[in-house]
């Protein structure tokens, strides 16, 4: 447990420890926690799953201000806002020995820790992805019609969706990033979304485990040849549809680079309430 001016740091490798402690505050901005949530979930859920993790709680006089995660291969993930609180698990990381090589979150909070750190190692940093983070406050509404139908993956489906995940992720992130998480919990608990014409997939997307009541849209993706048509708009709108359905809240991320998923999302009645951006450290100083 390491001390930041009046921030005390606290870091445990349990999920259930963590969620004791910090899953009232996580579930008090639940679209902000929602990657964190997730997988914290999947940790306790699926033991072994996610390999050393590290849950991040941030206290001010005893009371929880603030929560982060890191969770290699992955780079730290910080839904801080707040430079005091992100520069606080810098530190700690720092203090501790922590292999870093990068930094994701909230914008202000991945900033203020990449500035900490690259100043503290000799290093500089990359912006390698923008994000904009969007919720849906309405019904979606699919401005055309799309043919086809949805229905939910089942484990027969496994492979597919793996398959279609990894390239999701190469096309998203590029040959060099971690791999994608395995689709396995989504794909056995009902949350994975297929999108058919005429018996065969096209498209797909999932939803996370709810926390707070927010279950997240990702994993959107439809395969080169079967573009253009609509069926990662059609897929998104009744996954989500379904979702609130069921009582929950939706949100997403995508990349601020592509102006075509964020025009998908935005004519389907997605928000954007804000960004995260990832950011990766190199050797190489700016002169």
């Amino acid at each position: 447990m390491g001390h930041t001016s009046s921030i005390t740091v606290r870091i445990t490798k349990d999920p259930d420890e963590f969620l004791r402690d910090a899953g009232d505050f996580m579930e008090s901005e639940p679209v902000i926690h929602s990657i964190l949530a997730s997988n914290v979930l999947i940790a306790r859920r699926h033991p072994g799953r996610i390999p050393d993790p590290w849950w991040i709680e941030l206290r001010r006089g005893g009371r929880i201000v603030g929560v982060a995660m890191h969770t290699p291969p992955y780079p730290p993930h910080l839904p801080l806002s707040s430079p005091l609180l992100a520069v606080s698990v810098a530190r700690e990381l720092a203090a501790r020995g922590r292999p870093v090589d990068g930094v994701g979150g909230l914008r202000e909070g991945a900033f203020a820790f990449s500035d900490w750190w690259c100043a503290d190692q000799d290093l500089d940093a990359d912006v390698v992805m923008d994000l904009g983070m969007y919720d849906l406050p309405r019904p979606p509404h699919l401005p055309f019609t799309v043919p086809g139908r949805l229905r939910p993956a089942i484990p027969a489906d496994l492979d597919l969706v793996r398959g279609w995940l990894q390239d999701f992720h190469r096309e998203a992130h590029g040959p060099s990033e971690p791999p994608p998480p395995d689709p396995s919990p989504h794909v056995l608990e009902g949350r994975t979304a297929l999108w058919e014409v005429d018996g065969r997939p096209v498209s797909m997307c999932y939803a996370t485990e709810p926390s707070g009541g927010v279950t997240r849209i990702s994993g959107a993706w439809t395969p080169p040849a079967d573009r253009g048509h609509g069926y990662a708009s059609a897929v998104v709108a009744a996954w989500s549809r379904h979702q609130q359905e069921h009582g929950h809240r939706c949100m997403l991320l995508t990349d601020l680079a592509n102006p075509t998923s964020n025009g998908i999302y935005h004519a389907l009645g997605y928000r954007r309430i804000g960004e995260t951006v990832t950011l990766a450290f190199t050797s190489e100083r700016s002169g």
